[in-house]
């Protein structure tokens, strides 16, 4: 093998790639990890649940948010994060987990310069609820800020 062969073939083996998929607990985050592990199996997942700060001002009785809120918060991340590494292994893919405080689209940039994120991978919906809608408009906000590309998976209604 020539000096020149054996320097491609050690740059390629350098260049796995990694993919990011942002969570919460919804069919679109599961299709997401799904897709994420099935399109890109040869990549390493990193599966990241990010717990927005609150607005303490907006809150009305303040009893709500001690620390027992707070942790029991962390708990459900870290227990929906270990689901999320139990479907992406199913699919035989390498995934980490990341749970991460702070604001979703700056964690989300943040976290693609802090793990050299190659693509990142979103649920979404066509669902017409409210709640669907503000999804949409998040991921396509979101989209509009990655410093990578990034893939959309649509979850269509059942009904």
């Amino acid at each position: 093998m020539s000096k020149e062969t054996a320097a491609i073939e050690n740059r390629t083996e350098d260049m796995d790639r990694t993919i990011l998929v942002p969570i919460d607990d919804s069919e679109q985050s599961r299709e997401a990890v799904a897709v994420a592990a099935t399109d890109f199996n040869d990549a390493k997942l990193i599966v990241v649940r990010i717990l927005k700060p609150f607005v303490v001002m907006s809150v009305t009785e303040s009893a709500v948010w001690d620390d027992e809120f707070m942790n029991r918060r962390k708990r459900e991340a870290e227990q929906l994060l270990e689901d999320y590494r139990e479907l992406a292994t199913e699919y035989g893919a390498d995934v980490r987990t990341e749970l991460v405080r702070g604001a979703p689209i700056r964690s989300i940039i943040s976290i693609s310069d802090e793990f050299d994120i190659d693509h990142i991978v979103m649920g979404c919906t066509k669902k017409r609820s409210i709640s669907r809608l503000f999804l949409r408009l998040f991921t396509n906000r979101t989209l509009g800020f990655t410093p990578v590309s990034a893939s959309v998976t649509v979850v269509c209604p059942t009904n």
